[in-house]
């Protein structure tokens, strides 16, 4: 029987054969959240930055197939220029967002080089260097962005595909942001912060401003992230 939403707990039967019980956690805990500022950076705030289009991770994690339809292939630009919006206008409350550099095809793979690795959860301590004619750059990995059903689900027999899931109680939605990012002077490339954080709310109606909430709550503590610089 599979529990999801649960505890996760395995019994085996003995001689006679082998019988898993699973209950799988969809609940990953309390929020994640971890910023790291360099002292380089502290000591030298930077005054401008320029923003690369996130990346997504190759494979997703879904209890549900209309789980995060917005991280799905076809919905990922979309999700982007969202996610972008949000950003340019929480840190451009505070310093200059480079809106004039257009990256060429070779500073392009080397952003997504990087953004690739941040969508796995692998942050670099320092990137090869590109010579951009920019001050900063801000890459970033979309760990989970989405709605998903919150729901237990429960399935006698996981290893018979044909057996019936059970829903249990009330239909609810998580709404969740969990973004992974790093501040790069490209020319040294040297990181001058790590940032990542996953915002999260529960509702029990479908509500797109939700989502956009918990976008702008991440892009607030990125915000924050950068030392404010001198007069």
């Amino acid at each position: 029987m599979i529990v999801r939403r649960c505890l996760s707990v395995h019994a085996i039967a003995g001689t006679c054969g082998l019988i898993a019980l699973e209950f799988l956690a969809g609940c990953a805990g309390l929020p994640k959240h971890e910023v790291n500022v360099s002292g380089e950076l502290r000591a030298h705030p930077v005054r401008s930055v320029f923003i690369f289009e996130p990346e997504f991770p190759q494979k997703i994690k879904r209890f549900s197939p209309d789980d995060l339809r917005e991280m799905h292939p076809e919905h990922q630009p979309a999700t982007a220029r969202q996610l972008l919006s949000v950003l340019k206008a929480a840190i451009g409350s505070s310093l200059l967002v480079e809106s004039s550099y257009t990256p060429d095809e070779h500073a392009q793979v080397w952003a997504k080089a990087i953004t690739t690795d941040l969508a796995k959860g692998r942050v670099p301590l320092k990137v090869k260097p590109h010579d951009l004619p920019v001050e900063s750059v801000l890459l970033l990995g979309v760990m989970r962005y989405g709605r998903e059903l919150d729901q237990i689900q429960i399935k006698p027999l996981p290893f018979l595909p044909w057996v019936k899931t059970y829903a249990i109680g009330k239909v609810k939605w998580e709404y969740v942001c969990d973004l992974q990012a790093i501040l790069v002077n490209p020319r040294e490339g040297t990181v001058l912060f790590d940032v990542r954080h996953e915002a999260r709310t529960a509702s029990p109606n479908k509500d797109p401003q939700l989502m956009e909430q918990m976008a702008r709550e991440v892009a607030g503590v990125l915000a924050s992230a950068f030392p404010t610089p001198p007069l």
